[in-house]
């Protein structure tokens, strides 16, 4: 596979589109409390709302924008492990790096393997000068991530239609500007 915002490869990881057979995973995954606690409920409580869910929103994308939430798979065991890709949300003119896994999939530096490949490929589209990263300011986890990652939270705050956001940014630089 020829790595993109639809797909990639990573030494230890494979990131890909959602398929319906993710579902089961979803409604997991989006029930995990973490995942109700720092990113919110979706709503995403069976199989049913899971297939929905993965045509109106990942699919929809993938089509509109050619880039979506992708299903973060383990190479060495197959298993599904978190979501991780950029989002365009109506909320803001600039896409952001969206994320979560579940307890599994925590820890072992998969969340970095799989947002850095992100940032790499979208650094290289060219398609974004900047990239957004809402998150809880209770998530220490996330917000490492997003620094580790050289985003850097914005101030003053802008404008942001949920509450408890924080908004952190990454100005991506053309190879030809490093």
């Amino acid at each position: 596979m020829e790595n993109s915002l639809l797909g990639l490869n990573t030494e230890r990881l494979v990131l890909r589109q959602l398929v319906e057979d993710d579902a089961d995973f979803l409604v997991q995954l989006m029930n995990d409390p973490d995942w109700l606690a720092y990113i919110g409920d979706r709503n995403v409580k069976t199989r049913e709302a899971a297939l929905q869910h993965i045509h109106e929103a990942p699919h929809k994308m993938y089509i509109e924008k050619q880039f979506g939430m992708l299903m973060v798979i383990r190479k060495d065991t197959g298993a599904r492990i978190g979501l991780a890709g950029i989002l365009s949300r109506r909320e803001f003119q600039e896409p952001d790096l969206g994320y979560g896994f579940v307890p599994a999939g925590r820890g072992a530096g998969f969340a970095y393997e799989a947002t850095s490949a992100l940032m790499k490929v979208a650094k290289e589209s060219g398609r974004f000068s900047v990239l957004r990263g809402l998150v809880h300011p209770g998530n220490k986890a996330s917000r490492a991530l997003l620094e580790k990652l050289g985003f850097t939270l914005m101030s003053p705050q802008p404008a942001c239609p949920w509450e408890n956001t924080l908004i952190y940014e990454n100005r991506l630089k053309s190879s030809e500007n490093e």
